[in-house]
């Protein structure tokens, strides 16, 4: 981080970022990018608070996605990549945001969240629908929101911890902060180390996260914070085995025992925040994210290296308004630097006003809009307008509309192995209208009821033309319809869910007939238990994802559908706890992603983990 510092502090002097973005008195959402207070959920929001997060022991943000219901994750291994598709929607069209700053997206358009720390993370919001009238560009499947945790005033925290797992994994990290009169510090370390599952599996990551603030009172507030992972690994590249043969021995064999990466994920922000009296607020802030990837692969004796590296430059200033509005301002800059791709560079710049009108008790309505220009293509606009009706505690109704679009990415833009005459001479941004309603039922005794239904509608759609040398064009319209349903209980130290999804997503080109899209599962289930009895701790939470194709109309590689599970038990002895799990515990055989050319990825065994905390303060 030392090589990052001087960027930092001339950040901090330029573009200053809220110092808060989590209110202790008060639920913060983005989806009007400010604090308010006694704001009515919507009911196909999902919310993990801190109690959720620290439960599931996540590493990475990865880990605490992996069973919110309106999510689907599709992971290359325990070790490798994992990406986020929400609603049909695939990972390249759904925001990633961390502490309101919407972080980068690599040379595909995509957030590996396998490289987003967890350890400072204490709440995360989960919105599906259309939000660009938000966050501009790539938010036509939804947003997820990382936040991370402030200590009270007065608190002091330290503790460190060590973790063992199934296929020679191990892993430490340390954690420490303070918040002392007007001045926070909080830090984070964690070092994970992995033989891996596969051969050419192997692993190993370094991860940090930083944050320090000083309130000057009426002055205003500070802040600097980020985050950096390196990671280096082997890619094993799928398997050779057959599907029908493994055993969870067979499928450890590789498709490459040569390849390997090294990537680097890491941002940084600073910011202010102050009142400017009446009621009214001001916060800019900026951030500078980064991804690197440094593959290297052996081709005939010879060894290629690819190396790409994206970039994001982002500056907000934003309003907060007494009447529950936001008004706000947003400047990016995307970046491309790679001997491969060639050196390439975006500007954007985007203003969006917001507000909630509350015309009677327990309603509130919420138009938005937003105006994004480009340098490179059209100018776009995104007008939203929610709903929300809670008459009392035991009744709640939402719907909402928005149109939302996706810019094509550097991939679509530069692939060098797509020839000049095959590409589109002018590839338009893709753009949806979403529409969505639903209800949610509370009993007094803990019972609760929720269902959704939503319709997205896609034009321009941005898909490769195999007949153009896999180039990026305008070739699909595609519709995503579905549903979806919870019921659960939550009373005291229990709670339980189950939920269920059903989803219909087709596309066409060229005007002709529609078909089932790729990475579309119809249908999934993801259900959860929990029990708190004193200082013991006991979960398991379960996921069935049904039959998937790599291929547009059901073509190329079948995933089949799997089901697997995990169960977690941990126990405190005053300042120690212990924890003892496995993922995957009936042992299934299964791959979450695969591709033409490499086959299956597939997922390990059953892995089972031991853990050790000890809290020094």
């Amino acid at each position: 981080m030392k090589k990052y510092l001087p960027y930092c502090f001339a950040l901090l002097s330029l573009f200053p970022l809220p110092a808060v973005t989590q209110d202790n008195n008060g639920v913060f959402f983005s989806v009007s990018r400010s604090i308010i207070k006694d704001f009515i959920m919507p009911q196909d929001f999902t919310v993990l608070d801190k109690a959720e997060t620290e439960e599931r022991k996540p590493a990475t943000a990865a880990d605490l996605l992996e069973y919110v219901p309106s999510v689907l994750l599709r992971s290359s291994g325990r070790n490798g990549a994992a990406t986020v598709a929400m609603r049909g929607f695939s990972a390249r069209r759904v925001a990633v945001v961390l502490d309101d700053v919407k972080l980068p997206q690599d040379l595909t358009g995509t957030v590996d969240v396998s490289n987003l720390p967890s350890d400072n993370i204490q709440k995360v919001e989960v919105m599906p629908g259309a939000w660009s009238s938000v966050y501009g560009a790539n938010a036509e499947g939804g947003v997820i929101h990382l936040l991370s945790g402030r200590l009270s005033p007065g608190a002091k925290k330290a503790e460190a911890g060590s973790e063992w797992e199934s296929y020679g994994g191990r892993a430490s990290f340390v954690k420490a902060g303070a918040a002392v009169g007007p001045a926070e510090f909080f830090f984070t370390g964690r070092s994970a180390w992995s033989s891996g599952f596969q051969e050419n599996s192997a692993s190993n990551k370094n991860s940090f996260t930083g944050r320090a603030a000083y309130d000057f009172g009426a002055a205003g507030k500070i802040s600097l914070k980020g985050f950096d992972t390196v990671s280096s690994n082997g890619l094993p590249t799928g398997t050779p085995a057959p599907l029908a043969q493994w055993d969870g021995k067979k499928e450890r064999a590789a498709n490459s025992l040569t390849d390997y990466q090294t990537s680097e994920a890491n941002l940084l922000s600073a910011g202010y925040e102050a009142g400017l009296g009446g009621g009214v607020k001001l916060a800019v802030n900026s951030a500078l994210a980064n991804n690197i990837l440094d593959a290297r692969q052996w081709y005939f004796g010879s060894l290629s290296r690819t190396r790409i590296k994206t970039q994001g430059r982002t500056a907000t200033a934003k309003l907060l308004l007494p009447w529950d509005s936001v008004v706000g301002a947003e400047y990016a800059r995307s970046l491309l630097d790679s001997p491969t791709y060639g050196d390439h560079s975006a500007k954007s710049w985007g203003f969006y006003a917001q507000n909630i009108i509350r015309p009677a008790k327990g309603l509130e309505v919420m138009p938005g809009l937003r105006y994004d220009a480009n340098e490179r293509y059209a100018n776009q606009l995104s007008p939203k307008l929610a709903l929300v009706y809670s008459p009392s505690f035991n009744w709640k109704f939402s719907a909402q509309s928005g149109r939302a679009w996706q810019a094509p990415t550097f991939a679509d833009l530069y692939d060098p192995y797509v020839p000049a005459a095959d590409r589109s001479p002018d590839l338009k941004p893709e753009s949806s209208v979403h529409s969505q309603a639903g209800a949610q039922w509370n009993s007094d005794s803990g019972f609760y009821l929720s269902a959704t239904g939503f319709y997205s509608d896609v034009k321009n759609r941005i898909a490769l033309n195999p007949a153009k040398s896999w180039a990026a064009y305008n070739l699909d319209s595609a519709f995503n319809a579905g549903s979806e349903a919870e019921a659960g209980f939550k009373s005291g130290a229990f709670r339980t869910s189950l939920a269920y999804s059903w989803l219909l997503s087709k596309g066409r080109t060229a005007g002709g007939t529609y078909q089932l899209l790729q990475f579309s599962p119809k249908k999934r289930l993801a259900a959860y238990a929990g029990l708190k009895s004193g200082p013991a701790d006991i979960w398991a939470r379960g996921r069935y994802v049904s039959e998937q194709y790599t291929g547009l109309g059901a073509s190329g590689v079948r995933l089949p559908p799997y089901f697997t599970a995990d169960v977690y038990l941990s126990r405190s002895f005053g300042a120690v706890e212990l924890g003892l799990g496995a993922d995957n515990v009936l042992d299934r055989h299964y791959a979450e992603t695969a591709d033409a050319f490499n086959g299956y990825f597939p997922q390990p065994g059953r892995v089972l983990k031991v853990s050790f905390k000890v809290s020094f303060l």
